[in-house]
């Protein structure tokens, strides 16, 4: 099995020069120790976990491929690169929780700034002076801590991704800051763990609360949950990962995953490196631990009654007879006897079209993997039935807007059309086998014939949602 990307010696080297440096300074706050990497063997395959069949998305397992898709600027057929990430219910969208209240508050991370200094307040590992062979992360910045549950009543638990189907990739920032008169005694990554952060912000083990007068080294800004059902809270995309993913450049196996055969892929000199065929992903704390997360950056919200009643509404607890009896102002409807609410704060939403000929039209068994497939087999209009004229292809996956778009979000709205029925300006060479039109998603809400909008029995079709995360040049 693939290790971490960063080994063993690593950890004894650096376990073994903390005490010196603790002893030359005994004013310093200790780091927490490094107790590894987070087992991933439980981890759904879609975020790098062990092959299960189907071993969707990954590819070349165990490197996680990007796929190709369309979109963005004006004319819609600029080529992008994404990251598939499965299907989203709708329950998976209610940010805040809302629509079961015995639920504790959304996953949360804490954001740590102010550090000074490499860990122990050693020399900081940089990206100038890092070493595969000897160091296992960074110390020149703070990673990002996971709550993992320590003060479920303030800061909700964030779980590992062991079902794709139910697992929450979006996190509420909580901002955290080293004071002053701590940051000489303090490192960057002293911190691992949500109980270690806690308590360096003057909580209380035994009693489970921030005591006044308490001792304190951090200024910690936890948001209420009226916060963040008013959208007044930032959310990060960041689903967890395996640390040891290989995340590819290319979709292509021999130029970007270094498991393949004959691979000429470029390995990186160290985290980010911008000149390297692959990446490692993202890496923060949990438990001690070092994880592993694809950064989707920030992401964007709406408390639009509209838009968030399109995605999922909620009972108030409220008795009624009709729409009338509920609060029209808020949107609530009347349904079953209860007034349904919108929740309160949801993603906006991205539109992905896929041709129904290539992406069948998902079943209650492949709602969490709606696009299962990257390519397509397409054959020759003229012999259908030989295998050797036909060709294989990107499916066609078009989208509104990409991160360069005002309008752009990773929660993508699964729209489906029928490439034979659309006129588009762009169009695959006309020598190749099987062409398709290339279109906008502007070009295709145009065209509403051919778009699929009812089952085979004439049935409106549900809203369907899928991940979808743009490959960053750094991953």
């Amino acid at each position: 099995m693939l290790r971490a990307p960063l080994g063993l010696p690593g950890l004894l080297l650096l376990s073994a020069s903390l005490p010196a440096a603790l002893l030359g300074c005994s004013d310093l706050i200790a780091p927490d120790p490094y107790q590894g990497t987070i087992d991933s063997s439980g981890f759904d395959t879609a975020f790098g976990g062990p092959a299960k069949p189907p071993s969707w998305p990954n590819s070349v397992f165990p490197c996680l491929a990007p796929r190709r898709g369309l979109g963005g600027g004006t004319n819609g057929i600029d080529g992008q690169t994404w990251w598939y990430m499965g299907g989203l219910s709708a329950s998976q969208l209610d940010l805040s929780n809302a629509a079961d209240p015995s639920k504790a508050l959304p996953p949360s991370v804490y954001q740590v700034t102010g550090c000074d200094g490499g860990e122990g307040k050693a020399d900081a590992i940089s990206r100038s002076n890092y070493d595969a062979r000897v160091h296992n992360y960074l110390t020149d910045r703070q990673y990002p801590v996971v709550s993992y549950g320590s003060f479920p009543a303030q800061v909700g638990a964030a779980g590992e991704p062991t079902n794709v189907a139910s697992y929450r990739p979006f996190h509420v920032v909580v901002p955290v800051a080293l004071r002053d008169s701590v940051r000489s005694r303090m490192g960057c990554n002293d911190i691992k763990s949500e109980r270690s952060l806690l308590e360096r912000a003057g909580w209380s083990r035994e009693t489970k609360t921030f005591p006044e007068n308490a001792p304190y080294n951090l200024d910690l800004r936890i948001p209420s949950r009226d916060d963040i059902r008013a959208g007044r809270v930032t959310f990060r995309d960041w689903p967890m990962v395996s640390v040891a993913t290989v995340l590819m450049k290319t979709p292509v196996a021999n130029e970007s995953c270094p498991f393949q055969s004959g691979s000429m892929a470029q390995y990186p000199k160290f985290p980010g490196d911008p000149n390297a065929s692959f990446q490692f992903p993202q890496q923060h704390w949990l438990r001690g631990l070092l994880g592993g997360y694809i950064d989707g950056g920030d992401l964007p919200t709406t408390t639009d009654p509209a838009a968030c009643a399109d995605i999922l509404r909620y009972p108030t607890g409220k008795s009624c007879m009709m729409t009338s009896e509920c609060n029209a102002a808020a949107n609530e409807i009347c349904s079953s006897g209860r007034c349904q609410a919108p929740i309160p704060v949801c993603p906006q939403l991205n539109e992905l079209f896929v041709d129904i000929g290539e992406v069948p039209l998902p079943t209650s068994a492949t709602l969490s993997n709606p696009i299962p497939n990257a390519t397509v087999s397409l054959p020759d209009p003229t012999a259908p039935m030989d295998p050797k004229k036909a060709r294989t292809a990107d499916i066609l996956a078009i989208f509104s807007a990409v991160p360069s778009d005002p309008s752009y979000s990773p929660v993508c709205r699964l729209r489906f059309f029928d490439k034979k029925k659309v006129t588009c300006a762009a169009s695959e060479p006309s020598d190749l086998v099987a062409p398709r039109p290339l279109c906008s998603a502007a070009e295709l809400k145009a065209q509403p014939d051919a778009l699929i909008t009812k089952d085979s029995m004439g049935r409106p079709l549900p809203t369907y949602y899928v991940h979808c995360l743009f490959q960053k040049k750094t991953q």
